[in-house]
């Protein structure tokens, strides 16, 4: 696959386009779904660099709706991981499993899907091999990766202690519930 891929990058409709022209647009698309508080704007830049990479660089939709669907099923476990550990704000979605209440807030559920346009953006750029403008942006999402755990780590410890203060309770109500 690693050769068909480079077969691609290399012979697409957009490959005698100007790689300043590309690297404006990777630039200003980074600089609008870093400065993006809400996930309107980076699922809307996924969306059209997709169409972008169909129809005008004339990548064949089967072989670029494959290429997603390796990291993509990664990256919806890693959000819904997200969406349910981080807390904050109204709560969107709440259920019971086992004993245990899980839910989604909206800061969640929004941190979840920048996570997913953030990936959809990295895979462009691998189509686009002229888009070598993440590196410009690494050394901003390691401060924000650093700034989200040090302000998560606190609510993360708080909810573990909470469980397992509980979890003799639970396993109890649940061995009753089997009976």
């Amino acid at each position: 696959m690693q050769n068909l891929l480079d077969d691609y990058a290399q012979s697409n409709a957009l490959r005698d386009t100007s790689p300043r022209l590309k690297l404006l647009l990777g630039l200003g698309a980074i600089l609008l779904c870093v400065s993006s508080v809400t996930p309107i704007a980076p699922l809307f830049i996924a969306v059209t660099m997709s169409l972008v990479t169909i129809g005008l660089a004339k990548i064949p939709w089967r072989f670029y709706s494959k290429l997603l669907l390796i990291p993509l099923s990664f990256s919806l476990l890693s959000a819904l991981v997200v969406a349910f550990m981080h807390g904050g704000g109204d709560q969107l979605i709440s259920f019971s499993v086992f004993g245990f209440n899980l839910s989604i807030s909206e800061d969640g559920a929004n941190l979840a899907l920048l996570l997913i346009t953030n990936l959809v953006l990295g895979i462009l750029a691998r189509v686009f091999p002229q888009l070598n403008v993440f590196m410009l942006s690494f050394p901003l999402n390691i401060g924000i990766a650093f700034l989200v755990i040090s302000l998560t780590l606190g609510g993360t410890f708080s909810v573990l202690r909470r469980e397992f203060d509980t979890m003799g309770e639970n396993i109890l109500n649940i061995m009753h519930l089997l009976k």
